[in-house]
């Protein structure tokens, strides 16, 4: 059975108005989707996964953005 990991996070400062963030994934063993959700300035998502394989890690992330192109984000990682 998989593990569930939930994040949330509270942000201020004299800048900007109140904002927060939050995370969950879900671990599948094989698979590792993601998703966040943030509401800084305006709303934002993004959606994900990850590919555990041995010591080695695949990631990828899908973000919307409203006046630019969507972003995609990829990375391998190693754990020591």
């Amino acid at each position: 059975m998989g593990a569930y990991i939930f994040s949330c996070e509270v942000l201020s400062s004299q800048e900007t108005d109140l904002g927060w963030r939050s995370a969950l994934e879900y671990d599948l063993e094989v698979l590792i989707p993601r998703g966040g959700f943030s509401y800084l300035n305006e709303t934002d998502y993004a959606l994900g996964f990850g590919i555990p394989y041995g010591r080695w890690s695949f990631d990828y992330s899908f973000s919307p953005h409203r006046d630019f192109s969507p972003v995609h984000r990829m990375s391998v990682s190693s754990h020591f």
